[in-house]
């Protein structure tokens, strides 16, 4: 049972329990313990905030943001800083559009079940592959997101790249 202190703020606490062998201080060889834990989400009600802020939105290849290519993969890399005092899960999409206007792909964020939380004073960076095409000219990325159910909480993004195969650029 976890009780919570009549003094405790409003927000959203978490913590985990773990359980390992008890023998381990009996041991004179150095070995390795298995535990196992799990991770417990708290919240406290009364004036909660959730709020999201945007750290970075970026078209990444080999880690490093860029806006243009001549081959390999990319990456589209969000970054989302929980600045409320409770633990929140975003989700959203994200589109890529080529130069005509044309959706080309579009990415589920965060739409793992359940999704993943952001914990209250942390940054957590989110990674989408974008899938292998035959990609050529400009292209634009946009992300929508949003964090709680029925609101106008929305953050929008976007980014973009040019894709100039060698081949292309050797002729």
């Amino acid at each position: 049972t976890i009780t919570v202190p009549s003094s405790a703020a409003s927000g959203g606490y978490y913590g985990v329990i773990r359980f390992e062998n008890a023998n381990l201080a009996n041991t004179a060889n150095i070995g390795l313990a298995a535990s196992a834990g799990t991770l417990f989400l708290i919240t406290v009600p009364g004036q909660l905030t959730e709020k999201l802020t945007l750290t970075q939105f970026a078209i990444e290849q080999n880690n490093k943001p860029t806006s243009f290519v001549t081959s390999g993969k990319l990456t589209v890399l969000t970054r989302l800083d929980n600045v409320g005092n409770i633990h929140v899960q975003p989700f959203g999409t994200i589109e890529v559009k080529n130069m005509f206007g044309h959706v080309v792909t579009v990415i589920q964020f965060n739409s793992s079940n359940p999704r993943t939380n952001i914990l209250p004073d942390s940054i957590r960076r989110y990674v989408y592959s974008l899938p292998n095409k035959h990609y050529l000219g400009h292209y634009t990325v946009t992300a929508s997101i949003a964090w709680q159910q029925g609101s106008s909480n929305i953050i929008f993004a976007g980014a973009s790249f040019w894709y100039v195969p060698v081949w292309l650029m050797l002729v």
